[in-house]
């Protein structure tokens, strides 16, 4: 058993060459102690680039991943405290529409609504070729978890 507790809420600001990005998605991983590491998609952000992602989300998309794949996953049990979020690349967004023609199941979006969000997030990222691509993350409470991010281009 894990003597980690998820975070409350985790809050998320994603942003281009520094400026925030609105309709932006990101890739949220949590690490583990055995097998792989859970993670999912989070967004869209809103005008100012910012998507929070409640505790609950994050116990659903785990569960989610339990039940498609249960020999792939420790569960939260699992969980080592570790929260990574890193924005996605266009290369990013291309593996994940592969992966919804593949398996033809909405996975993190859950509605066609978001998938649409997540179009248009492709077609800026295009439009923002080059940009560099940043994400502040934290949580509440703030000792909740150790949260890292990472710089990509988009």
């Amino acid at each position: 058993m894990s003597d980690h507790t998820l975070p409350d809420v985790l809050h998320v600001v994603l942003f281009a060459d520094g400026r925030s990005l609105p309709g932006g998605w990101v890739a949220v991983h949590l690490g583990t102690t055995k097998k792989n590491a859970h993670g999912f998609l989070a967004g869209p952000t809103d005008i100012d680039g910012r998507v929070e992602v409640p505790r609950h989300r994050i116990e659903e998309r785990v569960e989610h991943e339990l039940t498609t794949s249960p020999m792939d996953y420790g569960g939260l049990e699992a969980w080592d405290g570790l929260i990574n979020v890193e924005p996605l690349t266009r290369g990013s967004v291309d593996k994940v529409f592969d992966g919804i023609r593949i398996w033809d199941d909405l996975g993190s979006f859950e509605t066609e609504e978001n998938l649409e969000g997540f179009k248009a997030f492709r077609d800026n990222l295009k439009r923002l070729a080059g940009a560099e691509l940043t994400v502040t993350a934290g949580c509440e409470p703030p000792d909740a978890a150790t949260i890292t991010t990472s710089v990509r281009r988009a």
